[in-house]
């Protein structure tokens, strides 16, 4: 079997990141659905996510450029937050030559399993500086101080 330089192997892995990293970029850019090599699905409009917690719950800021607040909706189904909603294209196109078009527009969705000690039932949401903000709070029996020592009973 024939080794392979730890720089030759370095060299590979870094160039098979960067063409990933572009192909994601092309696909995001082209609009159509499709499952990166790194596993992400991307829709035209890409709804970058931070996800946060702490002792009060989780709290999600998704980055919404250019989205008005009437195009988004935000379901709960279960344990699962939806967030879905479209940007609109803001200009018309008629009798005009793009020279450059970098701007994306249409429909997106993201789905968020939320773990069980967080109650969907009870987020909040709102939107500032093209942000959308959703508190989830923790339900009321898991805020605790965290770990708790169970005593073992004799009969």
């Amino acid at each position: 079997m024939t080794q392979i330089p730890l720089h030759t192997a370095h060299r590979a892995h870094a160039l098979r990141e960067r063409i990933n990293a572009l192909l994601e970029d092309f696909y995001r850019k082209i609009g159509t659905q499709h499952t990166s090599v790194s596993g992400r699905a991307y829709h035209p409009v890409a709804a970058e996510t931070d996800l946060s917690g702490d002792h009060d719950g989780l709290r999600l800021d998704i980055e919404l450029p250019g989205v008005e607040e009437k195009d988004i909706e935000i379901l709960v189904d279960g344990q699962n937050l939806i967030v879905r909603g479209e940007k609109r294209a803001t200009h018309e196109v008629e009798g005009r030559t793009f020279y450059i078009a970098e701007r994306i527009y249409g429909r997106f969705e993201r789905v968020f399993h939320l773990p069980p000690e967080v109650d969907p039932e009870r987020a909040t949401a709102r939107c500032r500086n093209g942000v959308l903000t959703i508190t989830v709070p923790r339900r009321p029996e898991s805020t605790g101080k965290g770990v708790r020592r169970i005593e073992i009973r004799t009969h």
